[in-house]
């Protein structure tokens, strides 16, 4: 629902009341006693805002500085509930943590308090801003003793019953950029507390197309514009399980999912070098940083995985339709002109053309690329015990197009 241009959610909950009074405190556990968990979350987005006015010690203080970590949060880059980031949920709970531990401070000190606390903070324990609730229910509360909770890289945990992990969906890989984030505010916000800069440089942007050499691209595509929608949020709520297989990849260290989706009316750049037939696409940006001894890089086992999943959940979606395509590709950062308007790209990448040495670059990496091999390889995945088979079939620069 939208009012003057602004998106508004409007909850409904059933209650097992003939009437609902005036009176009625739904602040009080017992009203979600014997709701479906549907309602039940229905009704805890608006407990959950009550219930954090009150755990907090300025209301104000706590508004202001929420306003100001959202903002770092969005020109960031790690702001997006969908792909496996920071959100309003987790951030308004991080930040009344914060005002909890200096109740006395401004909003300036609470920005930086906040960076601080988190950087120094031993995860994975677990974010409480109370202590969780027992009742007698069928719903099941986030425990770090439980299978499903216990490999939660940054529980943040909602305070109203049934508590959960507001940040379920993060990935390691996203953690490590967060993380790295944090540490970046803080050192800012360190220089902004001494007078060696101004509040600005807190909000700078990351500059994400210059700070890779390489990048997986995901396109989405349909030929009906009743479809692009519902075809692109689908692509986009399996990308992270793109990121994950790509941070089990042995030879990649960290890979960094740009939240922002872009969308361009292109013609997507061939192994050939032919044009696909222009369209209009749908694009994610996940930015690569390599070992130091990785050499020809494959990502073939990591793109059918996420492609098998898109399908896989199209088809049990009853998600029907000609020319809905998925693009993967392995670029590098020369190449991201096809993609992109020069405004987006660092300055050498201004012109749609790529420079002379670009394409001399260019030429001579296509010269040294080896041949199409296929070997099948245990390596040891890095955050688990077991070993995982990676089949290298093709160079690193092939796309991989899947057709619904």
């Amino acid at each position: 629902m939208k009012f003057c241009d602004i998106v508004i959610n409007i909850s409904f909950a059933n209650l097992k009341i003939a009437k609902v009074p005036a009176w009625l405190d739904l602040d009080d556990d017992i009203v979600v006693k014997d709701l479906d968990l549907d309602c039940v979350r229905s009704l805890n987005m608006y407990r959950l805002t009550d219930e954090l006015l009150q755990l907090v010690p300025d209301v104000n203080n706590f508004r202001l500085t929420l306003r100001v970590i959202i903002l770092w949060a969005k020109r960031r880059r790690i702001y997006s509930k969908a792909l496996g980031y920071l959100h309003d949920v987790s951030l308004a709970i991080l930040v009344a943590h914060t005002c909890q531990q200096y109740p006395n401070a401004l909003p300036a000190i609470l920005v930086h308090k906040f960076f601080l606390t988190l950087n120094q903070w031993m995860w994975p324990l677990p974010i409480q801003l109370k202590n969780q609730q027992t009742l007698e229910s069928d719903f099941s509360i986030w425990l770090p003793v439980n299978a499903a909770d216990l490999y939660h890289p940054m529980p943040i945990i909602t305070p109203v019953y049934p508590e959960d992990n507001a940040n379920s969906n993060m990935c390691m890989a996203n953690t490590s950029v967060v993380m790295e984030e944090i540490r970046i505010g803080l050192a800012t916000t360190d220089d902004i507390m001494s007078y060696q800069c101004g509040w600005d440089k807190l909000f700078e942007d990351t500059k994400f197309f210059s700070r890779y050499e390489h990048y997986v691209v995901v396109l989405a595509s349909s030929t009906t514009p009743d479809d692009e929608l519902e075809w692109s949020e689908l692509v986009e709520s399996k990308i992270s399980v793109l990121v994950d297989s790509l941070d089990r990849h042995h030879q990649i260290v960290i890979p960094h999912l740009n939240p922002e989706c872009y969308s361009s009316v292109c013609s997507v750049p061939l192994n050939n070098n032919e044009q696909s037939p222009t369209n209009k696409y749908s694009m994610w940006f996940v930015g690569l940083v390599f070992e130091k001894t990785a050499q020809h890089v494959d990502v073939k086992y990591e793109t059918e995985k996420f492609t098998s999943a898109v399908l896989s959940q199209a088809a049990n979606s009853n998600i029907r339709g000609e020319g809905k395509t998925i693009v993967v590709r392995f670029t590098p950062r020369e190449e991201l002109h096809h993609y992109l308007p020069g405004s987006l790209l660092p300055r050498r990448h201004a012109s749609c053309k790529p420079s002379a040495r670009s394409a001399a670059r260019a030429t001579l990496r296509r010269a040294k690329r080896p041949s199409e091999t296929s070997v099948t390889a245990l390596v040891p995945s890095k955050r688990q015990k077991y070993y995982t088979p990676y089949v290298l079939e093709i160079s690193r620069t092939k796309s991989h197009e899947f057709t619904w």
